[in-house]
């Protein structure tokens, strides 16, 4: 029940700031306690906190921030690869294979 409603607060949000994400678990748990939907989990507070913990490093392994890679260099026209393709295929030997007639 806390990992799908903080799952798919993280993802409608789409804040990827670690204190955004730490701030949202807090808010979620402390909804569901003060809602009573833990009253008979069997939880301690103690327990609250190592689950606030483990969602909380998930999280920033799940939306930690991407790399903007340099966009690679133009390709060659299509033609004129194929056009290469074509003059290897020419000037290659044939393939002679043990059921292959020369």
């Amino acid at each position: 029940m806390l990992a799908d409603s903080i799952e798919a607060v993280a993802r409608a949000r789409g804040s990827r700031d670690p204190e955004d994400l730490n701030a949202l678990v807090d808010a979620i748990v402390a909804e569901r306690i003060e809602e009573g939907q833990l009253d008979e989990s069997g939880l301690t507070l103690q327990d609250l906190v190592k689950i606030k913990a483990a969602f909380k490093t998930a999280l920033r392994g799940v939306f930690h921030p991407r790399i903007q890679y340099p966009q690679p260099p133009a390709v060659a026209p299509q033609k004129e690869h194929e056009e290469n393709r074509a003059e290897e295929r020419v000037n290659r030997p044939p393939i002679i294979t043990p059921n292959s007639t020369v």
